[in-house]
C-alpha cells in the first residue's frame, strides 16, 4: 500500500495510524510513547546506518537539541518528534520522509527496532514508578521498624541501594531495575493487606514481628520470611494475607471476635414498613 492509497483507506479506518512496510499498523494509546520513539529511531538508523549507531545517537545528549537526548525528546511528545526529525532531516538528507503534518512512517524497518523502542518505552515506566515506590517504601519500612540491613535484604542486597535511596529522597531522577520495583511491589501489597485486616496500624505490625503457627511460617514471625534475602519471601507473606482476606486461616479480627449471628428478629427490625 503506498502513502496515498494508506491516506484514502484511512478516512474509513481512522482507528489505523501508521503505514510501516507497506501495511497499516494500529497501536492503542498505551504504546503512544514506544511509538514516538520508534518513528525517531526508524529516521536515526536510516541517517547512521545501524541500529546500534541510531540507537546511540538517540540516547546521547546533543547541544542542538537543548542538551537532552533525543529520546527524551520523544516522551515528551510528537512536537519533541518533529523537532528532533527536522534536525536529523537537515544534517541527514533523506534520512526520513519527514512532514509535520502527518504521523506517518514511510520507510521499512528491522523488527528489531520495535524491541529496542519497547526498551526505552520501558525506561520511562520504571522512571515514573522508582522514585514514588521507594519513597513509600522506605515509610514502609520505618512503620515495620526495619534498620538499614534489613531494608537492604528487601530490596534483594544490591551494593546500589543507598544510592538509589539517596536519589529518591532528593527526588533525582532514578530507575531501578524491574527485580527491585517487583519487590516493593510486593512490600507495598502486604501493607495495603495488612490495613484490611487490621483496625489499627500497630496492630499490623504487632502481627508481622508475632511467631506464627502457620506452616507456611515454621513457627517463625511472617516479618521474618519478608527480609530473609529471597525473592519470593515478601510473596509467600501476601499469599497468606490474601487468603486471610478471603476468610482463610486468620482468626476474626477485633471487629469481629464478639460477633453474634443475625437472627429474624434483627432483620425485622431494620425493614422499613
Amino acid at each position: 500500500m503506498s502513502p496515498e492509497e494508506f491516506r484514502e483507506w484511512q478516512k474509513s479506518e481512522p482507528d489505523f495510524h501508521e503505514l510501516l512496510d507497506g501495511q497499516p499498523v494500529r497501536l492503542s494509546d498505551a504504546h503512544q510513547v514506544t511509538r514516538r520513539i520508534f518513528r525517531l529511531l526508524v529516521a536515526a538508523v536510516e541517517a547512521k546506518g545501524s541500529v546500534w549507531h541510531g540507537r546511540e545517537w538517540i540516547e546521547t545528549p546533543h547541544a542542538e537539541l537543548r542538551g537532552i537526548e533525543p529520546w527524551r525528546h520523544a516522551e515528551g511528545g510528537w512536537e519533541g518528534v518533529h523537532k528532533c526529525l527536522a534536525w536529523l532531516a537537515k544534517a541527514y538528507p533523506g534520512c526520513t520522509n519527514y512532514d509535520p503534518d502527518r504521523a506517518l512512517i514511510q520507510t521499512g524497518a528491522p523488527a528489531d527496532l520495535l524491541e529496542e523502542a519497547e526498551r526505552f518505552a520501558a525506561i520511562e515506566r520504571r522512571r515514573r514508578l522508582s522514585g514514588p515506590g521507594l519513597r513509600t517504601l522506605l515509610a514502609i519500612t520505618d512503620l515495620w521498624g526495619l534498620d538499614d540491613a534489613e531494608r537492604r535484604r528487601v530490596l534483594g542486597g544490591s551494593p546500589e541501594i543507598d544510592t538509589w535511596i539517596q536519589s529518591a529522597r532528593a527526588h533525582h531522577p532514578l530507575a531501578l531495575p524491574d527485580d527491585v520495583l517487583a519487590q516493593i511491589s510486593s512490600i507495598l501489597a502486604i501493607h495495603q493487606a495488612l490495613g484490611v485486616l487490621h483496625v489499627l496500624e500497630h496492630e499490623g505490625v504487632e502481627w508481622l514481628r508475632t511467631p506464627h503457627a502457620a506452616p507456611v511460617f515454621g513457627g517463625r514471625p511472617p516479618l521474618d520470611i519478608v527480609i530473609n534475602g529471597e525473592p519470593s519471601g515478601p510473596l509467600v507473606v501476601l499469599g497468606f494475607l490474601h487468603a486471610a482476606q478471603q476468610g482463610l486461616y486468620m482468626p476474626p479480627g477485633p471487629l469481629d471476635r464478639h460477633f453474634r449471628p443475625y437472627d429474624d428478629d434483627d432483620i425485622s427490625g431494620w425493614l422499613v414498613p
